[in-house]
């Protein structure tokens, strides 16, 4: 049997949506999958792109006749993609279209939910993955340094000496 665990982590500020995934065959590991994309997307697409690489690898490979088990902390891909939720409106709805359309040249998948903390090593490929930087970072941080300055009260804001008008 091949077992799969997959997850998708997304950084809002940067726009970028990395994910892993770790497929074993009998105990051993026969890949570890990472990746990342930058763009408008969100939490559910990460997790999307995750679970569409394990697949994409298992037909690349020509394992996908064989039992395999899916395992993720994303109750909406696994829900959605065995059958206990419908594909809904969203950024991660033609991702859902995508992974559902690969599922059917599966004859033997089954997927289960875990909790977070038993999925640590998929979620640790996603996490020291470095962030893809965005053009429009700098534009962001300038407005949120904006935005606090703004906000902040004229008796918070440091007080910044210059030698050039001291008196000595």
């Amino acid at each position: 049997m091949i077992i799969c665990h997959f997850d998708g982590s997304y950084d809002p500020i940067t726009g970028t949506a990395t994910y892993g995934a770790i497929i074993k065959r009998d105990r051993r590991s026969l890949v570890r999958l990472r990746g990342r994309d930058q763009g408008l997307f969100s939490c559910n697409v990460s997790e999307y792109l995750g679970f569409i690489a394990v697949l994409r690898y298992l037909l690349d490979q020509d394992l996908h006749r064989e039992p395999i088990r899916v395992i993720g902390d994303s109750q909406l891909v696994i829900f959605q993609m065995f059958g206990r939720m419908r594909i809904k409106r969203g950024r991660y709805a033609p991702f859902a279209q995508e992974a559902k359309s690969l599922l059917t040249k599966f004859p033997a998948i089954s997927g289960e939910w875990i909790p977070r903390h038993l999925n640590a090593k998929a979620d640790s490929l996603t996490r020291d993955l470095p962030a893809v930087p965005s053009r429009h970072l700098w534009r962001r941080r300038q407005h949120l340094r904006r935005r606090q300055l703004a906000d902040t009260p004229v008796s918070r804001i440091p007080l910044v000496r210059s030698k050039l008008h001291e008196r000595s």
